[in-house]
């Protein structure tokens, strides 16, 4: 199979949460107490304590929601999806004209896709990124 297995995406927490985070953290909290405080899972705990665990945000309770968030959400993996949404924006370009032919489904679109971009989208993600894209296409306006 092409599409890669238990790829769920996890939002990320709120920039209070992160703040909270940090003090539980100085407060010598457990990781399992900072979940169940927090609401979120224990993955993703120990997920922003590695992130935010540079020196110079340790013992530190007065910093701004801002400089937090900088140090929490700065990671390649947004970079590398923003990449991600620019390929698949310029295969829809291409595939918008192909699904007016006969015989060509969603799914074939969707094998060429993964041929030409084997680490892209799995098909529900790009079935429903079609979706909103041919939306944005297909705009009319009704002029009296």
């Amino acid at each position: 199979m092409l599409h890669k297995i238990g790829s769920m995406e996890q939002k990320p927490i709120a920039r209070e949460q992160l703040k909270q985070l940090l003090q539980l953290q100085n407060d010598g909290v457990g990781i399992r107490e900072m979940a169940r405080h927090l609401g979120v899972s224990r993955n993703s705990v120990r997920k922003y304590l590695s992130l935010l665990s540079n020196n110079d945000l340790k013992g530190q309770t007065d910093l701004d929601n801002t400089t937090i968030a900088e140090r929490a959400y700065q990671n390649d993996s947004m970079a590398h999806d923003t990449q991600r949404l620019e390929q698949l924006m310029l295969h829809f370009k291409y595939a918008e004209h192909e699904l007016g032919k006969t015989g060509v489904t969603r799914q074939l679109l969707w094998q060429e896709y993964m041929l030409q971009y084997p680490d892209g989208y799995v098909y529900s993600h790009y079935c429903y990124h079609l979706n909103t894209f041919l939306k944005k296409q297909d705009v009319a306006m009704h002029l009296e």
